[in-house]
C-alpha cells in the first residue's frame, strides 16, 4: 500500500512543480539587460520620415504611418491629403498660381544677326497637376503663362505672348521640389531685328528650376529656361534669337 501511495504522488509531485514553473514572474526595471532598445520612446523630426501619402511608398507601410500612435512618430507621419505644411502641393487635382520675373539676354542664331538683345520679363501663371506618377514621386503639371516683356537693348520696345508649359516635378524632398520644363508659345513684338522677320515669332523653350516650400501652401521659385524666338519659316528672314533666361518667382497652390 505505501508503494501504491508514492507512486500515485510522484505525478502530483510533478504537476506542482511545473505549475510553479509557468507562473509569470513580473520583471523590475534592474532586470532589463543594457542595449535592450526602447522603440517607443524613439522620436525622429517629420523631416526624416515619409508622410503616409508620400508615393512611391509602399502599401502596407503607409498604413502602419497613418495607424501609428503618438508615441511611436505618429506626430511625423502626416494624415490622408496633408503634408508638413497642411495640404500637400504638387499632389493630383492640386491647382496652384504664381508668377515668374526674368531677366533675358539673347545671342542670335547666325554670325549676321546681332546686335544682343536684351529685356526684363513678367509672366504670370497658372497651372493644374493632372497626373502623379504611380511608379516613383513625381507629379506633372500644365501651366499656362501671358508673358510680357520690355526690351532694353538695342532700343526700347515690347514683346507681348502666352506659353504653354509642361512641368515635370520630382517629390522627393518635403522642402525642396525639382523640376524639368519645356514648352512653346506665340509672341508679338515691333522689335526690327535682323534676326527676325515677322512681328508674330514663335517660342520654343526648356528649362530646370526648383520650388522651395516657406509655408503652407506656396513656394518660391527659381530656375533658368533656354528659349528660342524665330517665325518658323513664315518669314524668308528667319535666323532668330537663343534666350538665355533665368527667373524666380512665387507659386500659392489650392
Amino acid at each position: 500500500m505505501t508503494d501504491q501511495k508514492g507512486c500515485l504522488a510522484c505525478p502530483l509531485l510533478l504537476a506542482f512543480a511545473l505549475s510553479l514553473l509557468l507562473i509569470p514572474v513580473p520583471a523590475s526595471s534592474d532586470d532589463s539587460p543594457p542595449s535592450a532598445l526602447d522603440v517607443r520612446r524613439l522620436a525622429l523630426s517629420p523631416d526624416f520620415l515619409p508622410a503616409a501619402e508620400d508615393p512611391g511608398l509602399p502599401e502596407a507601410e503607409g498604413g502602419l504611418l497613418a495607424q501609428a500612435s503618438p508615441g511611436a512618430g505618429a506626430s511625423a507621419a502626416a494624415p490622408q491629403g496633408q503634408s508638413i505644411f497642411g495640404r500637400a502641393p504638387l499632389r493630383q487635382g492640386s491647382w496652384e498660381i504664381g508668377a515668374l520675373a526674368a531677366y533675358s539676354i539673347s545671342g542670335a542664331g547666325g554670325p549676321k544677326a546681332d546686335p544682343i538683345v536684351r529685356a526684363l520679363w513678367l509672366l504670370p501663371r497658372i497651372g493644374y497637376t493632372f497626373w502623379e506618377i504611380p511608379w516613383y514621386p513625381a507629379s506633372v503639371q500644365i501651366n499656362l503663362e501671358p508673358a510680357a516683356a520690355l526690351i532694353t537693348t538695342p532700343t526700347k520696345t515690347y514683346i507681348l505672348g502666352v506659353n504653354a508649359i509642361l512641368r515635370h516635378t520630382f517629390l522627393v524632398w518635403r522642402r525642396v521640389s525639382p523640376y524639368i520644363e519645356g514648352g512653346a508659345g506665340l509672341m508679338n513684338t515691333n522689335l526690327r531685328h535682323r534676326a527676325l522677320g515677322e512681328s508674330i515669332e514663335f517660342t520654343p523653350q526648356v528649362g530646370v528650376g526648383f520650388h522651395f516650400h516657406v509655408w503652407e501652401r506656396g513656394s518660391l521659385s527659381a530656375g533658368f529656361r533656354w528659349l528660342h524666338i524665330s517665325n518658323a519659316g513664315l518669314a524668308d528672314q528667319n535666323l532668330g534669337l537663343n534666350n538665355y533666361f533665368p527667373y524666380v518667382g512665387f507659386t500659392i497652390f489650392f
